[in-house]
């Protein structure tokens, strides 16, 4: 035997691991068994393998066995990895091939499927390592328990066709999830359509069989385009291969429940599966890894946090969401050309950005004033739109050069409901 094909074993249970390396030392191979993560770390780097099989729910004090994954890929993209898992298996399986292995196997698994694919590895090697997608990654930090549910949630989705209902307040990630959901599904070719409230639903023509739609601020559809969507999702659901429906909406923080323009008839229809995406308050274990792998994504890997910095991020974003994080990262990664952020940049970026939102007028105290002084007014409502609707058609209009076609575009409207609203405020007099 060719003595390049020696095969690292590193799996957590002691008698496992043994039985394991017993069985492919059987079929003519050399065989090095471990559970210490850092040994695999080490001993790969160093090129001593043909072929790893890890464990990807080992784990350290300091990273787990995707992380490992992940490095071994970047270091030695021509040594194979063939991953081994228990929990969350349709989702590990999943993750554990865009993190670069060649294969998953969920336990109990057959040692034959796996030998099978030990002697394909290695009797035809990939010419090129596995391209890992950093942009894959952030949706993964899942130390929280209240992110390890969504983890679940989604592996229930992606597993089957059924609709999809996600809420959670803005920023928190849901469309994130629906991504995942999406790219994890049983149809890995089919296509992402992305619906929002303004979307002509003339569009749903272009959703074919198999494709996933992804209805964004569902509660903000038009009460007509409601029952437009149940009449093409009664018609989808007849199809051999039914079109995958996610449906997002924004709700406040620590408010779970469903807003009141949502008309029950499509609710019923899109409330199969529900999956609540926690604010960032409610996982805050994951705030110092999302920094990180922020900062990472936003510098080429080129930069990272100290610990001051991240203990100031948990006080600061304790109440904040995902996606200000994000943003936050990416202004700090742009801003200093440090390799190490501490926390006095972190806190000049923070004064900043609490000074601009100070200089901008607070819209809610602007409606607290004008509902106070119209507590007499019958129709408050549409005293309230007739206030707010003429100067934004000003402004859009100003800002548009008085091309009504691209004000109606802007606005999310058509331009016969533009030239309707223009009269009304006597604005088509203008020129």
């Amino acid at each position: 035997m060719n003595k390049k094909l020696v095969i690292l074993i590193a799996v957590g249970n002691q008698s496992g691991r043994a039985d394991l390396a017993k069985d492919i030392a059987a079929l003519g191979y050399k065989v090095r068994a471990t559970d210490d993560l850092s040994i695999v770390l080490k001993m790969t780097s160093k090129e001593q393998f043909s072929l790893v099989v890890l464990d990807v729910d080992l784990f350290d004090s300091e990273r787990n066995g995707f992380d490992v994954l992940q490095e071994i890929v970047r270091t030695v993209p021509k040594c194979p990895v063939i991953a081994l898992g228990g929990d969350n298996t349709v989702l590990a399986s999943l993750l554990a091939s865009r993190f670069g292995a060649i294969d998953f196997f969920a336990r109990p698994y057959s040692f034959s499927s796996l030998a099978s694919t030990i002697k394909s590895a290695l009797v035809n090697p990939s010419k090129e390592g596995a391209v890992i997608s950093n942009g894959s990654i952030a949706p993964l930090v899942a130390k929280s328990s209240a992110m390890q549910q969504v983890i679940r949630d989604i592996t229930n989705s992606a597993r089957s066709s059924l609709p999809v209902l996600i809420s959670g307040s803005s920023g928190s990630g849901k469309f994130l999830a629906a991504n995942l959901i999406h790219k994890y599904g049983k149809l890995i070719n089919n296509k992402l359509h992305c619906f929002v409230p303004s979307t002509d639903l003339n569009l749903l023509n272009n959703v074919k069989a198999g494709d996933t739609l992804v209805l964004r601020r569902l509660n903000m559809f038009s009460k007509q385009n409601q029952y437009l969507l149940c009449d093409w999702f009664d018609a989808n659901e007849r199809t051999k291969v039914p079109a995958r429906v996610i449906s997002l909406f924004c709700n406040q923080p620590a408010v779970t429940t469903v807003p009141n323009d949502i008309i029950p008839e499509l609710l019923s229809r899109l409330q199969v599966l529900h999956i609540e995406f926690p604010d960032l308050q409610q996982r805050r274990d994951d705030i110092s890894e999302l920094a990180r792998e922020f900062m990472g994504q936003a510098s080429g890997y080129q930069k990272t946090l100290n610990d001051e910095a991240i203990e100031l991020l948990l006080v600061h974003f304790c109440k904040g969401n995902a996606r200000e994080l994000k943003n936050l990262m990416s202004r700090t990664a742009t801003q200093f050309n440090s390799r190490v952020i501490n926390a006095s940049q972190i806190r000049q970026l923070l004064e900043y950005q609490l000074s601009v939102k100070k200089t901008k007028p607070d819209i809610s105290l602007m409606l607290e004033t004008l509902v106070s002084t119209q507590v007499e007014q019958k129709n408050l409502y549409q005293h309230i739109i007739d206030i707010v609707e003429k100067p934004l058609l000003e402004i859009t209009l100003h800002r548009t050069g008085n091309n009504q076609i691209r004000a109606a575009k802007l606005l999310g409207i058509n331009r016969n409901t533009l030239r309707k609203k223009m009269q009304r405020h006597f604005l088509l007099q203008k020129k």
